[in-house]
């Protein structure tokens, strides 16, 4: 059994965990920085290591200096964590900590999200990125898109496996609307409840969500926005709910507790849009939804296509289009056979290529081929 240290900087967390918890034939050491941004409970064994905020007595000097060196993403100590570790697998190439995993003498692997070439080349970002490139192992880009950023970028292909991440599709999996969450939101058996979960921001198109509920309450008054999550935008869900939109705010969200919140929606919609550096990447709400059995409406932008089959497990609609969601959203809404055809096929999906322990038995297979010196 090899020991393989999963290395996150200040970004462990318990939905990318849920895959790793399912190895059997390797024994994984999650590795972090003192001050990790998630939630860690439950996950075992971590190993923490110092950051520069550790040291730094002036705070705004930690701030001036993250203007040009993207100190807060370094490990010190990293070397010390992992000496007894086979295999360092570490996420993408551009931060500090993975190009300090990728400098020691042990074969190391990348998730890589980023689905943008050229993306991240800010400060010492390239440098990182390069050397990452000439001295990993192996690099695991999540989709086809990222796979393809990855090739633009000068990564051999030989070096490129694409592999999902996965979830645990026995705590997300079909359930009745827990009563007791029905009481405290005040959600009745008439509700018709679409699911928001993720940030609060631009990118992840509130905006247009907001503006097809205006549409969508005209005509129907049981529709029920629940939005489980915060972020910059948080005011406009404000001014819109004070308009009298039926909006639900969730309280904060435990992940342990995120299945009874899908059990709570009829519909996940995530109306996702492109920025100048960021497209959405993979999409655990996604997966998560689909192995609920909820129908997700998306947009056609990033690599949500390779989650969502169009017409299959979901709607997918161009980006920016009020109109477009209201229209997805009103047809999953009146549409009985349409809603239990796609929410039978997006479990079904979810089952045959995200299941998190099908996932990990992929993930060890690769491990063995990294530490046989074979990466094909």
């Amino acid at each position: 059994m090899a020991t393989i240290g999963l290395i996150r900087g200040n970004f462990l967390n318990l939905w990318e965990w849920q895959l790793f918890e399912m190895a059997k034939k390797h024994n994984i050491i999650p590795i972090c920085t003192i001050d990790n941004k998630f939630s860690t409970a439950g996950i075992p064994h971590i190993r923490r290591t110092d950051n520069v905020r550790r040291f730094n007595k002036v705070p705004l000097l930690s701030t001036l200096l993250q203007g040009v060196l993207p100190v807060n993403d370094y490990m010190f100590g990293l070397k010390e964590k992992v000496k007894d570790c086979s295999i360092l697998h570490t996420a993408d190439p551009h931060y500090p900590f993975s190009y300090q995993a990728a400098a020691l003498a042990k074969p190391c692997v990348f998730t890589v999200w980023e689905n943008l070439s050229g993306n991240n080349e800010r400060s010492l970002y390239r440098l990182f990125k390069r050397q990452s490139y000439k001295r990993g192992a192996l690099f695991l880009p999540v989709t086809k898109k990222s796979r393809d950023a990855l090739i633009a970028e000068g990564v051999p292909e030989n070096k490129i496996r694409v592999f999902s991440p996965g979830i645990d599709t026995m705590r997300f999996a079909p359930s009745p609307k827990d009563k007791a969450l029905c009481q405290k939101y005040e959600i009745s058996s008439k509700s018709k409840c679409i699911l928001f979960t993720a940030r609060v921001c631009r990118e992840k198109g509130i905006e247009y969500l907001l503006a097809a509920l205006r549409g969508l309450m005209q005509k129907d008054k049981d529709i029920v926005l629940l939005i489980a999550g915060s972020g910059p935008l948080r005011s406009r869900v404000e001014d819109a709910k004070r308009e009298g939109l039926n909006i639900v705010y969730l309280d904060f969200c435990p992940y342990e507790d995120m299945p009874k919140i899908y059990g709570l929606a009829d519909i996940v919609c995530i109306p996702s849009i492109r920025t100048r550096q960021w497209e959405e990447q993979w999409g655990y709400a996604f997966v998560e939804a689909m192995a609920c059995g909820k129908p997700v409406i998306s947009t056609k932008t990033g690599s949500i296509e390779e989650v969502v089959e169009d017409g299959k497990t979901g709607i997918l609609v161009e980006q920016k289009s009020a109109q477009e969601l209201q229209k997805a959203i009103t047809l999953l809404l009146t549409d009985k056979k349409a809603y239990r055809d796609m929410a039978y096929h997006a479990r079904k999906r979810a089952m045959a290529c995200f299941d998190a322990e099908k996932q990990m038995k992929k993930l060890e297979s690769i491990y063995d081929s990294v530490l046989r010196g074979n990466n094909a």
